[in-house]
């Protein structure tokens, strides 16, 4: 099966994820998992995906995101609910892709932003709070750059949130999140120091 078949004919050419990770192409992931008729449910989408959310292999894992996120952010109630038991998965792969940083993030850099997630970030507050003292650092970094995209249009809720987090736990984890996910909230006092001197 090539790649051409399966964009010419959808899934009338495969339903085969395996298929598509040999093509190597994020968009025949979303071709699968989205195209199914009938259509799958976020749940039954979220069952698809988590075998290759568990990959090692970061474009895997970046591939089945970018497929799913318009997906999961048509009802973001609904997938932050069903999110919510991966963030506390053992496997750090599963915790990282749950974090609404890749399939949920608010400005995302490679997908069409999030408005709902960008004026209310307080509704992924479900994934992020389990998240906060995070060992793994990649997961760590998926946090704060969710955090720091909701600083852009929340700075006081970030700022909130950091304070309760460090008051309730000050590990070296905590404070790493915590200075990458402030970096924005800290650029103007930087340039305002820069320009004292």
């Amino acid at each position: 099966m090539n790649r051409i078949d399966i964009l010419n004919n959808g899934l009338g050419a495969t339903t085969n994820l395996n298929e598509c990770l040999q093509i190597d192409q994020e968009h025949l992931f979303r071709v699968v998992l989205t195209q199914k008729k009938p259509p799958l449910s976020l749940q039954e989408l979220l069952i698809q995906i988590q075998s290759y959310a568990k990959d090692i292999h970061f474009r895997v894992c970046k591939w089945v995101w970018m497929a799913v996120r318009e997906k999961l952010s048509s009802d973001l109630i609904v997938s932050i609910q069903l999110l919510s038991t991966w963030v506390i998965n053992p496997n750090p792969y599963v915790r990282w892709f749950a974090i609404p940083v890749e399939c949920l993030r608010p400005r995302g850099g490679w997908s069409k932003h999030i408005s709902e997630l960008k004026t209310q970030p307080e509704m992924a507050l479900s994934l992020l709070e389990p998240l906060k003292n995070e060992p793994e650092k990649y997961v760590q970094d998926s946090v704060a750059n969710w955090l720091n995209d909701a600083s852009k249009t929340r700075p006081s809720w970030v700022s909130d949130l950091y304070s309760q987090w460090l008051s309730e736990s000050d590990s070296a984890f905590t404070q790493r999140i915590v200075k990458k996910a402030i970096r924005t909230i800290n650029k103007p006092l930087k340039e305002n120091n820069h320009e004292i001197k």
